[in-house]
């Protein structure tokens, strides 16, 4: 006994519009990502532990690998004024998730 089989078929309209549909989605939760990594980078750029502590994403990694150089951490100050080198020691460009290049 042979079976039947049946295939369901879609029409070109119906494969874009699931395509669209999916395409939507992706697009809405990049957004949404991209919104919360630019949400924590300003918490960390504007809270008082980061200045405090002189410690940044950037000139804050250098001191972690270098120790020596601790001192050498970019300021909260230094980081929003965009300071690209300090004293020599980093040649570091700062940016904020979003900025314009």
């Amino acid at each position: 006994m042979k079976q039947k089989k049946e295939f369901l078929t879609m029409d070109e309209k119906d494969i874009r519009a699931m395509c669209n549909a999916a395409m939507l989605e992706y697009d809405e939760a990049v957004k949404e990502s991209l919104g919360i990594l630019g949400s924590m980078m300003e918490e960390v750029v504007s809270s008082d532990l980061c200045a405090q502590s002189e410690f940044s994403a950037f000139g804050g990694a250098g001191a972690l690998l270098r120790p020596d150089r601790a001192e050498s951490a970019f300021t909260r100050d230094e980081m929003l004024s965009g300071v690209r080198e300090r004293r020599g020691d980093f040649a570091v460009v700062p940016r904020i998730i979003g900025e314009q290049i």
